[in-house]
């Protein structure tokens, strides 16, 4: 590991110390995003399996057997997977890892 310089009453990083924390945050952001928004699609296919169960079974409103997939794979469910996504990244990547204090 890179040792910080002292610099009179001040320690220093060298560039390179400061690349590689800035690598390992994003890198660590990107991985804990990609896990988050594959539980994101997990989650957005569980509950279109309940409003298809509800919609279908309980309430009557479209035909019964009806494979969530077809529901999860409509174009109509293309944009909340997609702000889904976008508002995990957004948050994820917004969060302040190296706050003081």
């Amino acid at each position: 590991m890179i040792k910080r310089r002292r610099l009179g009453t001040v320690y220093t990083k060298s560039p390179a110390q400061n690349v590689e924390k800035w690598l390992v945050d994003n890198f660590t952001k990107l991985m804990f995003s990609i896990f988050i928004s594959l539980l994101w699609m997990g989650i957005l296919y569980v509950l279109i399996g309940v409003v298809n169960f509800l919609g279908s079974q309980l309430g009557e409103l479209w035909e019964k057997d009806l494979p969530t997939s077809v529901i999860y794979n409509h174009p109509v469910a293309l944009p909340v997977k997609i702000i889904g996504i976008i508002f995990i990244f957004w948050y994820v990547f917004r969060a302040k890892t190296n706050r003081k204090g």
